[in-house]
């Protein structure tokens, strides 16, 4: 039976651990692109507290103030683990009673900020995330290299000689894990049972654990720190969509470009089209006029929210809610393509920005699911250089087609992704075959 929950997209790019792979400019594009093109995203508590970017966007020390009008109008979800707690109790109840490790020393008075933002829209955690956590850890970090999905040589050489490094690093934090039953894993012990190993004092910062290992070993223990984190917002995802009272929440796989990236995301997808996809249908894309990021950035929040939150924009997502639930209706694709095209307008005009640049469906497609058609769209916006930069949404076992906009004229490019690498994760695993084929 499909599940005809509304869809958000867990924003992994506000989670500290990946700042050293996300810029301040990566993390704009990626916000506004979701906020914009998607019925919301999710923030999970913590990294309220933990994030340098969230905290610099609530505190306007970037002068911008993305996160709090999203929160206000309820295109920002904040996941808290208690259904008594909330940003007046937050930093309190995780820093100082559950001594959840990495907080930024200023957490606090983001916390206090955070208090003034009333946020209409909330999600709460699934029983036992840690337990969760645990077993995704095993299933995914445990795996032998002949047992990946389409990983490419050079991935497998690193998968291979990461191998004990992983084995010895599960096992060092559940041998410290108070209650595996109960409480499960903290991603906070995997990091800190990494540091042990390293020989560098207790912590969960990757670049000071990278201090004390050899520089040939670098590649390896960065690669296993980023594969703890992706394999906990997976986890985490899933879990928040087990709530009935959630809407249903994508992962996010947003770090494109390190070594070992796109193992995990390639080999969930494969997973899920194995499990769910019983027949590939139609590829269907559209192009319309979308503003610049520059032009978005400048027009401010209070604009373009207010597009987003307007007639045209409701009904944009209204359309992109219906489609999902009925690809194979020629009259819903239609119509997303009119809605679409009459808010990108909006957008354009509100952005001062009327050119701009161009925004191309990446991948519209359908597929059988346990006998229901089921689809998601794929949008994908071209920066000011002719990069795409970010997209919502996923691919189900078909090729999609992408235009990438070059920065000379109007030319573009078609490129072929198999959408076995993009089934059922945010978009950012398909920027990154994108951008090895561009």
């Amino acid at each position: 039976m499909s599940d005809d929950r509304e869809q958000r997209v867990l924003f992994s790019q506000a989670d500290a651990q990946l700042e050293r792979y996300v810029s301040e400019d990566q993390f704009y594009s990626d916000l506004l692109i979701r906020l914009l093109l998607e019925p919301g995203i999710v923030i999970p508590d913590i990294f309220f507290l933990i994030s340098e970017h969230v905290r610099n966007d609530v505190r306007r020390i970037s002068k911008r103030n993305w996160i709090a009008r999203g929160l206000s109008e309820g295109l920002i979800s904040p996941a808290f683990r208690d259904s008594n707690m909330n940003f007046e109790s937050m930093y309190d109840s995780l820093i100082t009673k559950a001594k959840i490790r990495g907080a930024r020393s200023d957490g606090s008075g983001t916390a206090k900020l955070l208090r003034r933002v009333a946020s209409p829209s909330r999600l709460e955690w699934a029983p036992m995330m840690g337990v969760k956590y645990r077993l995704e850890i095993e299933k995914q970090l445990r795996q032998e290299v002949d047992e990946l999905s389409d990983a490419s040589d050079i991935e497998r050489i690193l998968w291979d000689q990461s191998t004990r490094l992983r084995n010895n690093m599960i096992d060092k934090a559940l041998n410290s894990a108070t209650d595996l039953e109960v409480d499960g894993l903290r991603r906070g012990e995997l990091l800190v049972a990494l540091a042990q190993i390293a020989g560098a004092p207790e912590t969960v910062d990757i670049g000071r654990i990278l201090q004390y290992v050899p520089k040939s070993e670098k590649p390896v223990y960065r690669a296993t720190a980023l594969w703890v984190s992706e394999v906990y917002h997976l986890a985490h995802a899933d879990a928040l969509g087990e709530v009935r009272e959630n809407p249903l929440v994508r992962p996010s796989f947003p770090v494109m470009m390190e070594p070992g990236s796109s193992i995990l995301a390639k080999d969930v997808s494969a997973e899920r089209v194995r499990n769910r996809a019983e027949e590939s249908g139609e590829v269907r894309s559209t192009v319309v006029d979308w503003p610049t990021m520059d032009a978005l950035l400048a027009a401010g929040p209070d604009k373009i929210i207010a597009v987003r939150k307007g007639d045209k924009g409701k009904q944009f997502i209204d359309s992109l809610v219906e489609f999902r639930k009925s690809p194979d209706n020629a009259d819903s694709w239609d119509l997303l393509k009119t809605d679409l095209e009459a808010y990108a307008y909006d957008l354009c005009r509100a952005a001062g920005d009327p050119t701009g640049t161009k925004l191309r469906t990446a991948a519209t497609l359908t597929t059988k699911v346990s006998g229901a058609v089921t689809a998601l769209t794929g949008l994908g916006v071209p920066d000011s250089v002719g990069k795409i930069i970010s997209a919502t949404g996923v691919a189900v076992m078909a090729v999609a087609e992408v235009a990438v906009q070059r920065p000379i004229g109007s030319q573009k490019k078609k490129i072929s992704v198999r959408g076995s690498d993009l089934v059922q994760i945010d978009a950012p695993a398909m920027l990154r075959q994108l951008k090895r084929r561009a």
